[in-house]
């Protein structure tokens, strides 16, 4: 009880420390975030306010009254060409990605494409942008971009002498710093789930060596119990086998001096001591830890032998199905006899006089040997079936209830698992799975 307790206060603890180290981590992870989303801001608040004093400073260098007597695309009129020089200056002077001037009906009346590459893009600020600009503003968009390359665009009125707009101003500055920002983001995202799965898988494992570590603890403590009542258990046999063997013949005795052969009362002395024999050496089995000896087994062999050994209960129909090619098994013959021996009858016991039980023995990939023993008798009700493999619990008048405890402890040292199915009025199969 002290060691479940420890236990639990440990999984407390555990799951404690876990939760404090991933709040902690989130938290990090998440100011860290925030931090850089204000770095993030800055330099976009910054970068727009920069963008937007050199268009606006651009803009005065330009002469709205002339662009009224540009055509858009007549790049021979001198006009032109000193204009376009004008914002090559701008442009190389400021590390600009582009700069050009649109008519207010978005036309491009000049850019900065020479002849070696005279081809353009399409001219296209954002809507609101070119709005905002034609009621008399300055205006920065936000980031965009355009294949590989994130710019900043800022578009600025120019106004001639009469107060009109005769073009727009388009400025862009390039913005890849932006990128690594955000590639130092997805980062940062990467190595927080990255560092919440590193916890979680070492918290897994701690929790498991925990347990691991418990349960071979109370497991050593069982066998030291075993053992101690195992020895406790044998001396008692001893002390009781004795006045049973007295009872016995004194109980001839009195049946040769006073009774009749045919009186009743005289054989029923003898069946209960020959129950109390029987619950003696099952309690024996059950407390003292068998000592395993390996030999090769033929599994064929030893179940038809058990299938012979009912033979008396011409009422069953016993149906085998072996496989042709199961190899011998390296087992202990003898336990794995008394475990089949225990669940066939069981499931003889629990048949009727129609009853039908199959055993059914196959390989499994995992280089196992099933053994399949399902009958069709009443089957199993859930609220007992947890407790078929409880030490003493029976169903029966004349059971001990340690045939199946037996059993599983058998199996347990052999290396396999035992499995069972039962569904009322349908039947019950039992499942025992053994290494080769």
């Amino acid at each position: 009880m002290n060691e479940k307790t420890d236990f639990v206060k440990q999984q407390k603890y555990l799951f404690m420390i876990i939760g404090i180290g991933l709040i902690v981590l989130l938290l990090a992870n998440a100011l860290g975030w925030l931090y850089l989303q204000r770095i993030k801001s800055f330099f976009i608040s910054d970068l727009k306010f920069r963008l937007e004093n050199i268009a606006n400073l651009s803009a005065e260098l330009i002469d709205a009254t002339d662009l009224a007597y540009l055509y858009p695309g007549d790049k021979s009129d001198p006009q032109y060409i000193y204009y376009q020089n004008r914002l090559f200056e701008i442009k190389e002077n400021n590390n600009l990605q582009d700069i050009y001037i649109l008519s207010p009906t978005l036309e491009t009346i000049v850019d900065v494409a020479t002849g070696i590459n005279p081809e353009i893009s399409q001219r296209s600020p954002d809507r609101q942008l070119v709005n905002q600009a034609l009621n008399g503003q300055t205006v920065t968009g936000e980031l965009q971009s355009l294949g590989d390359q994130r710019f900043l665009t800022a578009v600025t009125p120019l106004i001639d002498a009469n107060n009109m707009i005769t073009g727009l101003l388009v400025v862009e500055v390039p913005a890849d710093f932006f990128d690594m920002l955000d590639q130092f983001d997805r980062g940062l995202l990467i190595f927080s789930f990255l560092n919440v799965v590193l916890i979680l898988s070492v918290a897994f494992f701690l929790f498991r060596s925990i347990r691991r570590v418990l349960n071979l603890q109370e497991l050593v403590k069982n066998q030291e119990h075993l053992v101690q009542l195992g020895e406790m258990a044998a001396s008692v046999a001893h002390e009781i086998r004795n006045p049973l063997g007295i009872i016995k013949g004194a109980n001839s005795l009195i049946q040769k001096k006073y009774g009749s052969h045919q009186d009743e009362v005289f054989s029923y002395i003898p069946a209960e001591l020959e129950r109390l024999n029987k619950l003696i050496e099952d309690f024996l089995s059950f407390a003292r830890s068998r000592e395993i000896r390996i030999q090769q087994i033929n599994l064929k062999d030893l179940i038809t032998k058990l299938q012979l050994g009912f033979s008396e209960h011409n009422r069953l129909k016993f149906q085998l199905e072996i496989a042709e090619d199961l190899p011998l098994l390296n087992t202990d013959g003898d336990a794995l006899e008394q475990i089949l021996l225990n669940i066939i009858k069981n499931s003889v016991q629990a048949c009727s006089n129609d009853g039908k039980i199959d055993i059914k023995c196959e390989m499994e990939i995992r280089k196992r040997v099933k053994i399949q023993i399902t009958d069709n008798g009443p089957g199993i009700s859930e609220k007992i079936r947890d407790r078929i493999f409880d030490p003493f619990f029976t169903t029966r008048e004349e059971g001990s209830g340690l045939g199946l405890a037996i059993s599983k402890r058998l199996i347990e040292q052999l290396g396999g698992s035992i499995e069972v199915e039962s569904t009322p009025d349908q039947g019950t199969k039992v499942t025992v799975l053994l290494p080769i």
